[in-house]
């Protein structure tokens, strides 16, 4: 290996990819959270950093947090998105919703577009893209 073979690889820095966390609550107390099976791909399998967002202070320093980021991870969850942002009553009162992730994510996905950010969703962040870029959603997609 070249002297600047050597450098390069010691001052390569790891790509950042930010994620927004949920809302859970035990207990009666607001907990912010990401479970291990969303993050520990990206450490180890991605060889990437996780910087987590909570969602539960707005988005006044989403530029922050995107600043930082070198793509955004969309992760699954446990809630439904609000209904009313894609025009619908919720057909589903007893499913967890999580507004906060809500009112974080999707403004999140329209400013890592607008940056040109690479986006990787799956579950409820493919329903967020979803929502985000004017779509809507079957709620009870196994009665369709």
């Amino acid at each position: 290996m070249s002297d600047n073979t050597a450098k390069t690889a010691k001052t390569r820095r790891k790509p950042v990819v930010l994620m927004s966390m949920g809302t859970y609550e035990r207990n009666g107390h607001p907990y912010q959270v990401m479970t291990h099976k969303y993050i520990l791909p990206i450490t180890d399998i991605s060889d990437c950093v996780p910087v987590l967002a909570p969602t539960c202070c707005g988005i006044e320093d989403l530029d922050a947090y995107l600043d930082l980021a070198d793509g955004v991870y969309l992760t699954g969850a446990g809630s439904n998105i609000d209904p009313a942002l894609y025009g619908q009553e919720n057909m589903t009162p007893k499913k967890a919703q999580d507004k906060d992730r809500d009112n974080f994510d999707l403004p999140l996905i329209h400013a890592a577009i607008k940056r040109g950010l690479p986006i990787f969703a799956v579950c409820r962040g493919m329903q967020e893209m979803n929502v985000a870029l004017g779509g809507d959603i079957y709620q009870k997609a196994y009665t369709q």
